[in-house]
């Protein structure tokens, strides 16, 4: 017999354990996704001034 929910050595999480808020899986935000939206909120209050690198 084989464990279906068996833990993940990378996440240390079993697969069950991933969708702890419980929304529906459309509903979900994928980690990608929230990766691109933190990088561009960054880039968005970087200092675009360039003149004052020279």
């Amino acid at each position: 017999m084989t464990d279906d929910n068996k833990t993940d050595s990378t996440t240390k999480m079993a697969r069950k354990d991933i969708n702890q808020d419980g929304l529906d899986q459309k509903d979900q935000q994928r980690t990608d996704d929230s990766v691109l939206d933190m990088m561009q909120g960054m880039h968005e209050h970087e200092d675009h001034n360039e003149e004052s690198d020279k």
